[in-house]
């Protein structure tokens, strides 16, 4: 990577420092260059901390940088001098608390140090922080949503016209944003995508007639070429509606397994009828679904890494007491082999702690990108990660006090990132974790993302009222000694209420050091580009 100078970033406000019970100030004015010493006698100073706006500069920009001074004394009349410095000559003055600096028409992407002299009478003091040049790029106004980039520098995102406190929120269509601009894939509102591998194809859910737990639910197949959307079979029932839910791809895109709810089609509960919980494979080239659990109970289904696995949550205590456990079902040449060829394979043993509830709960869960090596991570009821190999050698539990809260695979799927309470953390595929970074107090982090090379890992960062985006070298690749931001900070949003509906992580074009961000201000996302190629080795 290109980093100019050492490795921080730079700002300085004036801050207050505490003697007993009184707050005592740093005498710190814009122009003094030094001044006679008055009052009680002098203390050290120290270069504290940094402030500047804005946060990550565009190249050309002006940024302000204020330096934060303290002392254990008031220091009257002994005013701080200052000499700011760094290796490109883009200060407009040097000798100021605030000072300008002007951001270099670069490659974006580049980091360059900005330093600080602070001096008084009995001491001086020197700080150093590293500042990201980025350019950072708007592609969609409004209204966008999770984002998958292709190779050739298209991109297919979810939209809705819905705001959170509409009752049509949740309902999302697919759009695609090349260079002539944005259209519409289809004309379909739908919930629970999934999208192929290859980005040829995608799958949703449809809520149609009906009422409460009685309305249809329905999976489509979206062709994102054609832009047609084709129907998977509905179990014809004449008392109630079925619901299709929860549909997943097979890694080779050629099946969809889904759930299936199938209420008793003569009589409803109450009269004895009897309501089953299945799971159903559709073979998308054949055009048919097939019911591969019978009489189960089951839940949540998704395809191992490698394809050779189809693994779902089961009860299968006798008294259906809730402890719901990973089970499998082998695919054979293609074909999953049904619970009336094949037994089940148990995956783990958890004593149900996995999901809870009917239908049971389900955490964040992800296979890694690793055929030779599959592994599920999921997080538990117990906000605690699991890691689920699928040769039936039971769960691994990541030996980690804190609640996770997100995670995300590393593209070579040997470890990922997760975070847990103030930390995050690398953790390897034999569950192994290691802090990485310490988060300040109150600070909450969520989609993180690394970059096609794994190099160094991307987040969301929110305090307080504001969110911005920041990057941290966890690998040692860049030479960055902490998390630097990498865009500017925008209210937070209702970004809360559209991680609950759809995917909120950054996304990377395969094919360049580009990330694609969500910027949730107010209630319409927009969508914009960060090319970060500057730290490239």
């Amino acid at each position: 990577m290109r980093i100019r100078g050492s490795k921080r970033l730079l700002g300085c406000v004036l801050a207050a420092g505490a003697l007993a019970l009184t707050s005592l100030f740093v005498g710190c004015g814009d122009d003094e260059t030094g001044g006679g010493v008055s009052g009680p006698e002098a203390t050290a100073i120290t270069v504290d901390g940094i402030v500047f706006n804005p946060k990550s500069p565009m190249p050309g920009d002006t940024m302000t940088a204020t330096a934060v001074v303290m002392s254990g004394s008031l220091n009257v009349g002994d005013f701080v001098r200052f000499q700011w410095s760094d290796d490109i000559g883009g200060f407009l003055e040097t000798n100021k608390t605030s000072v300008r600096w002007v951001a270099p028409d670069t490659i974006s992407g580049t980091v360059f140090t900005l330093r600080v002299r602070a001096s008084n009478s009995i001491s001086s003091a020197t700080g150093s922080e590293p500042v990201m040049v980025n350019r950072l790029t708007t592609i969609v106004e409004s209204h966008a949503g999770e984002v998958h980039a292709t190779a050739s520098g298209a991109v297919y995102y979810l939209s809705s016209q819905f705001g959170p406190t509409s009752p049509s929120f949740g309902d999302f269509e697919i759009k695609l944003k090349d260079a002539t601009g944005v259209v519409a894939v289809n004309t379909r509102f739908g919930t629970e995508y999934k999208f192929n591998r290859t980005l040829t194809q995608a799958v949703h859910v449809e809520t149609g007639a009906g009422f409460g737990q009685d309305r249809l639910k329905q999976i489509f197949v979206d062709d994102l070429v054609t832009g047609a959307a084709t129907a998977l079979p509905v179990v014809p029932i004449i008392l109630r509606r079925p619901q299709f839910t929860e549909p997943d791809f097979s890694p080779d895109g050629s099946m969809i397994a889904y759930q299936a709810f199938l209420p008793d089609g003569e009589k409803p509960p109450s009269q004895g009828g009897v309501d089953t919980f299945e799971v159903f494979v559709y073979d998308i080239d054949g055009g048919a679904a097939s019911r591969i659990t019978t009489n189960r109970v089951s839940f949540h289904p998704s395809f191992s890494s490698d394809g050779n696995h189809l693994v779902f949550m089961v009860d299968t205590t006798a008294a259906g007491s809730g402890e719901w456990e990973l089970y499998s079902l082998p695919v054979l040449g293609g074909v999953v082999s049904p619970d009336t060829i094949s037994p089940l394979t148990k995956l783990t043993a958890t004593t149900g702690s996995l999901g809870s509830g009917f239908p049971p709960s389900i955490g964040l869960r992800a296979w890694n990108n690793d055929p030779a090596d599959p592994v599920l991570a999921i997080i538990d009821n117990k906000d605690k990660l699991n890691l689920v190999r699928t040769d039936g050698s039971g769960s691994v539990v990541v030996s980690i006090a804190d609640k996770v809260s997100d995670f995300a695979w590393a593209r070579a799927g040997d470890q990922l990132a997760m975070t847990a309470g103030d930390g995050i953390y690398v953790v390897s595929v034999n569950a192994s974790a290691q802090r990485v970074h310490t988060l300040p107090l109150g600070d909450k982090v969520s989609g993180l993302s690394w970059p096609a090379n794994d190099e160094y890992l991307i987040y969301n960062l929110t305090r307080g009222v504001s969110s911005w985006y920041e990057l941290i070298d966890i690998m040692g690749n860049t030479g960055l000694q902490g998390p630097i931001r990498i865009s500017g900070a925008t209210p937070t949003g209702n970004v809360v209420d559209f991680n609950s509906v759809m995917v909120t992580r950054p996304a990377w074009f395969s094919n360049a050091p580009t990330a694609l961000l969500l910027f949730f201000n107010e209630t319409s996302p927009r969508l914009a580009t960060v090319d970060l190629s500057g730290l490239t080795p």
